[in-house]
């Protein structure tokens, strides 16, 4: 039924009844959900369902930030390493679940409660024209010839989102300071200029 339910969700996104604080009608799910298991399901029972679902998706996401925690893209499953996965699951046993395993419909987890945001070398200003070229500076190859930054950007997952907006914002700060030093030395420049003239 979760299955079916996910599917269902996704159709919604696809409609575009997803805002951003969520799902304009859950009583479209609940009556396919009826129509097709033949019970009385209602808006409230899928809203409790997607709930779920988002704890899920909030542990999981939590559990890919981990330190030493591998993504495995083509079998969606977080891997640790045998020493860090023995002691992380004696700590927290109902990680179990998501770790080293493939997990139970990830792909139509992070659609619908996935940020819908490009970020990183995929992310646009607003002032930039659809289409244009990407900065072939950073190809998204990874790791190539030693190179550690590539294996940090590779594993570094969501904390370099908030990491590169940190960077973003400094280097913003920089150049609103090297705006108002120009400013004043041109303003210093223009009285000694303008006096200078009328000599």
């Amino acid at each position: 039924m979760s299955a079916f339910m996910l599917r269902k969700m996704i159709e919604l996104i696809e409609q575009g009844v997803k805002t951003d604080k969520g799902f304009k009608d859950l009583n479209q799910v609940a009556r396919n959900l009826s129509e097709h298991y033949g019970l009385d399901i209602s808006g409230t029972q899928v809203y409790n369902h997607l709930r779920k679902w988002r704890s899920r998706w909030m542990r999981i996401t939590r559990l890919k930030d981990l330190s030493g925690a591998l993504w495995d893209d083509q079998n969606n499953m977080i891997v640790l390493e045998k020493e860090h996965y023995m002691g992380h699951t004696m700590d927290k046993p109902k990680d179990v679940e998501f770790l080293n395993v493939p997990i139970e419909n990830y792909t139509p987890m992070s659609i619908i409660f996935g940020n819908g945001q490009a970020t990183g070398r995929f992310a646009m200003g607003s002032n930039e024209p659809l289409g244009a070229p990407a900065d072939m500076s950073d190809s998204g190859l990874g790791v190539m010839d030693g190179d550690m930054e590539g294996r940090q950007q590779q594993h570094r997952g969501r904390k370099g989102t908030a990491a590169r907006s940190h960077e973003h914002q400094v280097s913003k700060e920089k150049k609103q300071q090297i705006g108002c030093s120009i400013l004043w030395a041109v303003r210093r420049i223009y009285p000694a200029s303008g006096t200078s003239g009328k000599k």
